[in-house]
């Protein structure tokens, strides 16, 4: 449990993550390392394909299955598992033939049975080798490519960029094409894109949509950027994408994903700020006894009394996971239950000495209190509270319940 627990950040690579070297920055990785040991969760959604994305392993850490070649294939690198590859029509050999042959100018690069081949070299490939890796691809003509076609790229220059797009709209063929670098235009297949593989991973982990910030740089981020309430985009990005951006960070080369990271989480804290004043103040104006909000929600409120309330709270079903907990007293077993229940932020009127030190022990979660008591006693303030007696030698949640639910029926 962190500050950042329930977020997903998701970041094109070319342009936007990686700078004009086509490295990640020392900032940009330390900022993801951070930003993921605080709980929340990174990955990536480029247009480059498994085997172009492994070198930059080592400085880039994901704990995500990450979105590749433009959301045709979903990729998980921690377990070596491809989740989901989708192909082009099979006359798709037939209609990059033709188009090759309109424009003798393109270089053309395709992917297919989980490779990169340079089908036709041209000077926008010598230029930036790196980038298209035009020295180490191995040549294939379009007829030894075999089936299972991912993608094919087209190169042209700049000025050629607008006919080009044209060109490939005309065609009656079943495909998406998607502009992937100012030079660089991409044939897909149909309905793939980057926004629909981020739902199938936002389903997947079962994100709520105003916690998922995308990050991109050009039109195959187009509808990545333009599906999530928080897409932003670069300052070098292409025009039309920043007319949509919610929100643009500084370019690739001054680390704009730690810019990113920066931004939400001074989100995140005034997030958790709000449902704390909201907590507080309807413990306070309701006279509840315990309250826990999130999001601008109570999510669950009670009036009973002792540790009763907590122990509903988490049998009830309710979906606690970075919510803010006010309480009016809080002794060793309930900061135990609360957090297991994976709170954020509490706040107490009173605490007891051994609360506090369990909180303390929890670096993620963040907690206010009035007074500090040596124990929390009982109603009769004659003895220790039974249920922190419960709590006396365990410190494992379940065990806990156990004890309580005994007691409760008893």
């Amino acid at each position: 449990m962190g500050k950042f627990t329930g977020y997903l950040l998701v970041s094109d690579l070319d342009g936007t993550l990686l700078n004009e070297e086509h490295q990640v920055s020392e900032k940009n990785a330390i900022a993801i390392r951070y930003f993921i040991e605080n709980g929340g969760r990174f990955t990536v959604a480029t247009g480059r394909i498994r085997e172009e994305v492994e070198p930059f392993l080592d400085e880039l850490i994901m704990n995500v299955p990450a979105i590749i070649s433009n959301g045709g294939m979903i990729y998980d690198f921690n377990s070596d598992f491809m989740i989901m590859e989708r192909f082009l029509p099979h006359q798709i050999e037939g209609f990059t033939g033709q188009v090759m042959e309109a424009y003798p100018q393109a270089g053309v690069m395709v992917v297919a049975e989980g490779q990169v081949m340079m089908v036709r070299e041209n000077e926008i490939f010598r230029r930036d080798a790196e980038l298209y890796r035009a020295d180490t691809l191995p040549r294939r003509k379009l007829s030894e490519m075999g089936e299972s076609w991912a993608k094919v790229l087209f190169s042209v220059e700049t000025e050629d960029m607008i006919g080009l797009e044209a060109y490939l709209r005309k065609q009656n063929c079943e495909i998406e094409i998607v502009q992937s670098y100012e030079t660089s235009i991409e044939l897909l297949p149909k309905g793939v894109s980057k926004a629909e593989a981020l739902q199938f991973v936002m389903k997947g982990l079962r994100m709520k949509e105003e916690n998922v910030f995308v990050l991109g740089d050009n039109m195959n981020d187009y509808s990545m950027v333009e599906s999530i309430q928080n897409g932003w985009c670069v300052e070098n990005a292409n025009p039309r994408l920043k007319e949509i951006a919610k929100r643009v960070m500084p370019s690739n080369d001054q680390s704009a994903v730690a810019a990113m990271i920066e931004a939400v989480e001074e989100i995140v804290e005034a997030r958790v700020k709000a449902d704390q004043e909201l907590a507080v103040s309807y413990l306070k104006e309701n006279d509840c006894t315990l309250a826990f909000a999130r999001d601008g929600e109570v999510l669950f409120e009670s009036h009973k009394k002792g540790i009763r309330p907590m122990y509903e709270a988490l049998l009830s079903g309710v979906d606690l996971t970075g919510a803010v907990l006010a309480d009016r007293v809080i002794g060793r077993a309930a900061a135990m239950l609360a957090l297991s229940a994976g709170i954020q932020s509490l706040f107490t009127f009173v605490i007891s000495e051994s609360a506090l030190d369990i909180l303390r022990e929890e670096k993620f979660v963040t907690y206010a209190y009035e007074s500090v008591s040596p124990f929390v006693m009982n109603r009769a303030q004659d003895d220790l509270c039974p249920i922190e007696k419960l709590a006396q030698g365990t410190d494992d949640p379940e065990v806990l319940m156990e004890r309580i639910e005994e007691f409760l029926r008893s």
